[in-house]
């Protein structure tokens, strides 16, 4: 910038810088006051973003926890789906043992025929018979006919025997099958309502992780937000920067000018007071020529002013 040497041009131009200076100031208030107001929301939304995300650590916390119980409970059905098919197995072995016990009861039947069959009666047949074939002498044919009929009465007895057994065999198998049944039922019973649980968790689960979900995008949204904010309050700061460096040109440049006002001024006072004192000394130099007395001071300014020359002897 060039150096103006009019005082006057001096302080327009001090004037214009001041004018600058303002707008800048106000632009630079401007710019701060938003890089505060950026900052600040920036803030907020670091805030909320906080509480989202530990929202978002405790709903996936409470969903692991939810996962492994119904984890568990699944490994618990299959353990009862397992232990179900052993004592199907079982039944069925157990059916099976029936029916053979039943078809063998069928067959005595159709040996024994179908009355009722009372033991203690053929006992004491039996009895009689080999008390009279023991004691009694009887003809080869009539013994041959003893031996036959206690033949046939051992026979009975030990089918009617063999019998009873089975239908004994067959009650406890009916029992233990029935056994079997009510456990199986149980099982069914337990695995129905291990099932609603899992059923109930799943529900849970599914709604949590729509609620962690929600959550997640609203993170995503907030940091986008946050990241543009954040941008604009660096903007604005930069901007701020600018304008101090700028505010800090335009300073020094009207302290210079300040000077050169204030120096230009004292000049100016100085020439003008040269001038006054010029005007003295010509004065002071008529009454020298005209030979009047001089002080000290007076002779000083004529030698100043180059009216005497004291380098001549």
């Amino acid at each position: 910038m060039s150096e103006l040497i009019n005082p006057e041009e001096y302080q327009r131009k001090l004037e214009e810088y001041k004018q600058m200076l303002r707008e800048l100031q106000n632009k630079a208030f401007e710019e701060r006051s938003k890089r505060d107001e950026y900052n600040l929301k920036v803030r907020e939304l670091s805030a909320k973003i906080r509480e989202l995300r530990d929202n978002t650590r405790e709903l996936s916390s409470k969903i692991r926890e939810l996962v492994e119980k119904r984890r568990q409970l699944i490994e618990e059905i299959r353990k009862l789906r397992e232990e179900a098919r052993k004592i199907r197995e079982e039944i069925k072995k157990l059916k099976t043992s029936r029916k053979t016990s039943i078809s063998k009861i069928k067959i005595i039947h159709n040996m024994l025929g179908r009355r009722i069959i009372d033991e203690e009666k053929l006992r004491e047949e039996l009895e009689r018979l080999e008390w009279e074939y023991q004691t009694s002498t009887l003809p080869l044919e009539v013994e041959k006919l003893y031996v036959q009929k206690i033949n046939d009465l051992e026979l009975k007895l030990a089918l009617a025997n063999i019998k009873r057994n089975l239908s004994a065999k067959i009650d406890e198998l009916n029992n233990e099958i029935n056994k079997r049944v009510d456990e199986l039922k149980k099982i069914k019973d337990e695995i129905s309502k291990i099932s609603e649980e899992i059923s109930n968790l799943s529900s849970k689960i599914d709604k949590l992780r729509e609620e962690r979900d929600n959550l997640r995008n609203q993170l995503a949204k907030l940091k986008e937000q946050r990241d543009s904010y954040r941008e604009k309050a660096n903007e604005c700061h930069n901007n701020y920067i600018k304008l101090l460096s700028k505010m800090s040109e335009i300073k020094s440049e009207i302290e210079r000018l300040t000077l050169l006002i204030k120096a230009s001024r004292i000049a100016r006072s100085l020439k003008e007071q040269r001038k006054v004192l010029e005007s003295k000394a010509k004065e002071i130099f008529e009454r020298y020529k005209r030979g009047d007395r001089l002080t000290l001071e007076e002779f000083k300014l004529l030698v100043e002013f180059g009216y005497i020359d004291t380098t001549k002897r």
